[in-house]
């Protein structure tokens, strides 16, 4: 499958038109944004995590508490994108890990990191 690539290195990252993504980088990107996507949607009530409505609603307030966080939506997005993979797909996602790189009072700084079936990893940083 492929999509629309989405600029991370850009600030703010934005969404490219005239670049493509597919493969493991693809079911990355598709996880990045389910982990920035508030759970609740009620046509897909398995997409996105708490971690955007934690942040907003003031329940990040140090490291521990946005390690807390973390690991549920890193569960939840590795539960979501399993749902949509084939059972045999080299490129289907075997872990999601989420670590709290750095904690600023305005923002909590994530190390994210995708590993496939086969192996391949791919991490990336975001900010809440």
């Amino acid at each position: 499958m492929s999509a629309l690539l989405i600029d991370f290195t850009a600030q703010p990252p934005r969404l490219t038109f005239d670049r493509k993504t597919g493969g493991f980088k693809g079911v990355a990107q598709r996880g990045m944004v389910n982990l920035a996507t508030r759970k609740g949607d009620r046509l897909y009530t398995e997409r996105g995590t708490n971690l955007a409505s934690d942040a907003l609603s003031g329940k990040l307030i140090d490291l521990n508490s946005a390690q807390h966080s973390a690991n549920f939506a890193a569960g939840d997005t590795l539960f979501f994108q399993r749902q949509q993979q084939v059972t045999d797909d080299p490129d289907g996602l075997r872990s999601v890990t989420l670590t709290p790189a750095e904690f600023t009072g305005s923002a909590v700084n994530l190390n994210a990191q995708f590993v496939s079936v086969s192996g391949e990893v791919i991490g990336v940083t975001a900010s809440v």
